[in-house]
């Protein structure tokens, strides 16, 4: 039998805290695709630090029967079925996989570095194993919770505190290239228009 899932949003009441409808409709399909497998939907509700609120969702997490947690950050959704990268993780052994997110602050990378701590700038092909990567989607099995000390994130890089806290324990932390998300940032539309000359 498939196991369950918990996909967990963080979110919060203002603007910047509210969930992209994209995301909706992908927790939506989510849902729909139940038929594989169980699945729940949960938010994380203006629990701040960003660390507290991901150590609130695991808490709830180990309290269910789910096997997989998927953390979703609000602004942000997934450009696949969430349960196909649950299904492509277990095909493979993989209990920690993180999908990659286009980063606001260096335009035109991505959110995982490599062994050398570079952004990358063109995604691996397939399956690859980032030194580092965000945690805008991340989908951890309960198994590695399980093996982990708490807490499981902390300080302001709490997804790379994640990545490393993992890493020491002899885990792996994996991404595909297949398996990308959109992310979204208020931006002033001006700024990225090409000035007139005078």
């Amino acid at each position: 039998m498939n196991t369950g899932v918990m996909v967990t949003v963080l979110c919060g009441a203002e603007r910047e805290g509210w969930i992209h409808p994209g995301l909706v409709g992908s927790l939506m399909a989510a849902t729909q695709d139940s038929y594989q497998r169980p699945v729940g939907v949960d938010l994380i509700f203006n629990i701040k630090p960003v660390a507290h609120a991901r150590n609130a969702a695991v808490a709830k997490f180990l309290q269910s029967p789910c096997q997989w947690l998927v953390q979703i950050d609000n602004d942000q959704y997934p450009r696949f079925r969430i349960l196909e990268l649950i299904k492509a993780a277990e095909a493979e052994g993989k209990f920690i996989v993180a999908a990659p997110t286009p980063i606001f602050k260096d335009l035109g990378a991505w959110n995982a570095a490599d062994g050398t701590d570079t952004w990358y700038r063109q995604l691996p092909a397939g399956w690859f194993e980032p030194k580092l990567i965000g945690a805008g989607f991340l989908a951890i099995h309960r198994a590695v919770l399980e093996k982990l000390p708490q807490p499981f994130f902390d300080g302001p890089y709490e997804d790379f505190y994640f990545c490393k806290k993992a890493q020491d324990a002899g885990l792996k932390v994996w991404a595909h290239s297949g398996f990308v998300c959109s992310h979204f940032h208020n931006i002033d539309l001006l700024d990225l228009m090409t000035p007139r000359n005078p």
